[in-house]
């Protein structure tokens, strides 16, 4: 019996030593703005109302998907290097991919339905 009470209260004592509270952030999930960024993996932004986007680069790793309800305006620098892919839908339109050959060359221009 004094082993099992014993027990209990070590136990009690190690929980209530490891016990902390916790706060959870949301994460803000649409900006005004996005810049002096590079894109090295998938990075999806959604503006709250017109998204101003500058001076960004999308790496040969990098997939960029850029939305807004008022649209998406580049107010600086926006570089896709080969193999880089990006995507930019602004309002009630629909997303226009486009596709590059390794040498640079557009070779297909598709209406994305959905990903």
């Amino acid at each position: 019996m004094k082993q099992s009470y014993k027990k209990g209260l070590m136990l009690s004592a190690l929980l209530s030593l490891f016990s902390f509270s916790v706060n959870a952030t949301e994460p803000i999930d649409s900006v005004d703005v996005y810049q002096n960024q590079t894109v090295n993996s998938v990075v999806v932004v959604q503006g709250r109302s017109l998204l101003s986007v500058n001076n960004v680069s999308v790496t040969n790793t990098g997939k960029l998907k850029l939305s807004a309800p008022a649209g998406v305006s580049v107010t600086g620098p926006l570089t896709v290097v080969l193999g880089g892919e990006f995507e930019m839908n602004g309002g009630m339109q629909y997303a226009i991919r486009y596709t590059y050959d390794a040498s640079g060359n557009r070779i297909r221009r598709e209406k994305v339905t959905s990903d």
